[in-house]
């Protein structure tokens, strides 16, 4: 049974039509029709909040027939790089993979989820995390580059220090891309490590930070 199907399934237990549903939550009646038919995929913290509002645990909507944490979760398997006897002792957390986010010309940064990935709770713990895939290359330079296909883990912060690489929305041009952050004043400067693009200086009232880069996973 797919997400979509279980949201389905428990919305009409509470005998609710989507637009009901969509009411009570206060969202877009094509917002459930979308996630029932598998188009959309709520994010971590709408996951949580549906298991609340249908009265479940969440690992109920992730997998009907497995808790979450523990031995078993979602049927997936252990990491490739993680000993087999490691996997069944910690607890795990899913975090969504959205859509690629370009390192060079800059464009929203979501633009659906693509899966999930399993995280041990204790380092994903203390905010909301998703990974992003990069396209582009300008970060793509320096000692750790950073290319298009790698996916970055990003922790949802609205400031970053000074050289940290982060998630940053352009407002004015409704574009986000990935860059090292600099303070200056009233300004920002967004900076690639690929040194064939050069600096953007912006008012710092242009420019949202989405999130800061925790780890990154190289594409092999």
């Amino acid at each position: 049974m797919t997400l979509g199907s279980r949201i389905r399934r428990l919305r009409e237990e509470k005998g609710l039509t989507q637009v009901e549903m969509a009411r009570l939550l206060s969202i877009r009646h094509s917002t459930v029709s979308q996630w029932e038919t598998g188009k959309r995929t709520p994010d971590y913290a709408t996951l949580r909040r549906l298991a609340e509002f249908f009265g479940v645990p969440l690992s109920h909507l992730l997998d009907e027939d497995q808790p979450l944490g523990g031995a078993a979760r979602a049927g997936a398997p252990p990491p490739a790089d993680m000993p087999p006897n490691v996997w069944p002792v910690l607890d795990w957390r899913p975090v969504a993979v959205y859509g690629r986010i370009p390192a060079g010309r800059p464009q929203p940064p979501m633009d659906g989820i693509e899966g999930w990935e399993w995280y041990p709770s204790e380092s994903v713990r203390g905010g909301e995390f998703f990974l992003l895939r990069v396209s582009g290359d300008s970060m793509d330079g320096g000692a750790r580059p950073i290319r298009a296909g790698d996916r970055v883990l990003i922790r949802r912060q609205p400031a970053v220090e000074d050289g940290e690489i982060a998630v940053v929305w352009w407002k004015e041009h409704d574009e986000a891309c990935l860059k090292r952050v600099f303070h200056q004043g009233k300004t920002i400067v967004l900076v690639s490590d690929n040194p064939s693009y050069p600096p953007l200086v912006l008012p710092s009232r242009e420019v949202s930070i989405i999130g800061k880069v925790v780890e990154v996973k190289w594409r092999v």
